[in-house]
């Protein structure tokens, strides 16, 4: 399976708030692509995207790790920290957390996009 960019953009507030009038008052209709996150500053794609997390995140579409463990091991990083920003990826979708058939149960992190694209919006 070929994986897609994710497409992040900042958003300031009055122009979300403008497209929520919009689509509220029925005279604008927008559906948000599946591959596509809408922030609202600079400040939360930095809390979101730290330096951890794009590590994360461009190993998975290279690499398969078969845990989260076996993850923080490749990256020779602390198993906690490393099992925290995978469970942050996964609540906002950028990766996927399957679980594997040993008999631990273990969690399979996996890529769900091969790159990220970022755009600025007025």
């Amino acid at each position: 399976m070929r994986l897609k960019k994710i497409k992040i953009k900042i958003q300031e507030t009055s122009s979300l708030e403008k497209e929520l009038t919009l689509a509220l008052s029925g005279e604008q209709y927008k559906i948000q692509p599946s591959n596509e996150v809408i922030l609202n500053s600079v400040e939360a794609f930095s809390r979101i995207f730290t330096k951890s997390r794009i590590e994360i995140l461009f190993f998975l579409a290279k690499n398969h790790p078969a845990s989260i463990y076996e993850l923080a091991k490749m990256l020779k990083k602390d198993f906690k920290n490393v099992h925290s920003d995978v469970n942050v990826l996964s609540e906002i979708g950028l990766i996927s957390l399957e679980k594997s058939n040993s008999l631990r149960g273990s969690l399979i992190p996996k890529a769900k996009y091969s790159g990220i694209e970022l755009s600025f919006a007025a």
